[in-house]
């Protein structure tokens, strides 16, 4: 993970030195939005690999971790579907903007490690894939 994020900064200093980051093609815009998404999420992901909440601790006492980051990955199969932890559909996942989810597969078994905000004690807001 760090090789990509290193690699995809000095990929954006070389094209930005070299004057072609305007009008650049569609894939190095894509790789520096990407690039700054991480950036942006990384405290929070430090912070969500620090108080490692666990689906259970959160079912048990949702409102403990109010405001609290979580780091999961999440099976998300279908766009505007229902989503689940880890393979796991007997550990359903409500998000308050599922909208705005990235699929996972149509295949169980392809989680994608997913950074949200608990919101309530039956809902968590997505961030982003860190």
């Amino acid at each position: 993970m760090f090789f990509v994020g290193l690699l995809a900064g000095i990929i954006l200093a070389l094209a930005a030195m070299m004057g072609i980051y305007v009008g650049a093609p569609e894939w190095l815009e894509q790789v520096a939005t990407r690039h700054r998404e991480r950036i942006t999420l990384a405290p929070l992901v430090a912070e969500a690999e620090r108080l490692s909440i666990s689906y259970n601790q959160l079912a048990a006492k949702p409102q403990d971790f109010l405001g609290k980051p979580v780091l999961w990955c999440v099976d998300h199969p279908d766009v505007g579907g229902r989503a689940y932890l880890e393979g796991k559909p007997s550990q359903p996942l409500a998000f308050s903007n599922s909208d705005v989810l990235p699929p996972t597969g149509s295949r169980g078994g392809h989680c994608v490690k997913m950074l949200a905000v608990v919101e309530s004690s039956a809902s968590l807001h997505y961030l982003g894939t860190p």
